[in-house]
């Protein structure tokens, strides 16, 4: 009783401080934490500057909705990305402090003892109140315009839909670390019911993400290349 009557006193600002202090100790232990952090800076950035449809930008809030770490590196490169696009992407970087606060006010609401903990239903919901709160503020400084309500609609559906592909990537048993450095055969290791079922997630989100990152970035074209036949 007494542990969680202390966890109900924590600040907010207390939170922070420590779910600042957990990413520093996650460093110290974990190999390839600069490897990473520059990957989730990189894709976090691009993510933030990638139009979706109709002026929307939800693949950066559907990441940090439900990056199970490296949350505050995320959080510095989704901003990062929104502000370069100018006036319009400052809503966009508004959005990404509110869901990473979201984040921390769920999992402390849940009595848990690790930042960003929370369960993916309340990770996909951080998302779309994001989501929905900057699409809101939008449209109440552009006006009830077609083309701002679309806007709205599309940021807050595929924020959510994002959110539940990222949540199959992350969701599933293969790290970063054996992905990158080679420590496990993810597709020749021996298959049971949960390796099954994570392999299958991961390359079923996999497939998803990369077909709407194409989608999305199907306007940019490089020597008569585009992103999307890249990809």
């Amino acid at each position: 009783m007494d542990n969680k009557e202390k966890s109900e006193r924590v600040s907010f600002l207390g939170g922070v401080r420590s779910a600042l202090k957990e990413e520093e100790e996650r460093r110290k232990n974990d190999r390839s934490a600069l490897l990473s952090d520059i990957a989730i800076l990189a894709i976090s950035l691009f993510f933030a500057r990638t139009h979706f449809a109709f002026g929307s930008y939800p693949l950066a809030s559907a990441l940090l909705a439900v990056l199970p770490s490296h949350v505050w590196v995320g959080l510095i490169g989704g901003v990062a990305g929104s502000l370069t696009m100018g006036r319009s992407g400052f809503i966009a970087a508004l959005n990404l402090p509110i869901i990473v606060f979201l984040r921390l006010i769920m999992s402390h609401g849940g009595h848990s003892e690790k930042n960003f903990n929370e369960p993916y239903v309340m990770r996909v919901a951080s998302a779309a109140i994001g989501s929905a709160i900057s699409s809101a503020y939008n449209i109440i400084l552009g006006g009830f315009t077609t083309a701002l309500l679309l806007s709205a609609a599309v940021s807050l559906l595929f924020s959510v839909a994002l959110s539940i592909s990222f949540w199959g990537l992350f969701s599933s048993d293969i790290t970063f670390d054996q992905v990158v450095f080679g420590t496990r055969n993810i597709f020749l290791s021996r298959v049971n019911e949960n390796t099954r079922f994570s392999r299958a997630a991961f390359q079923a989100s996999f497939l998803v993400l990369v077909y709407l990152i194409g989608f999305s970035v199907s306007q940019y074209d490089f020597f008569g290349i585009t992103l999307t036949y890249i990809l």
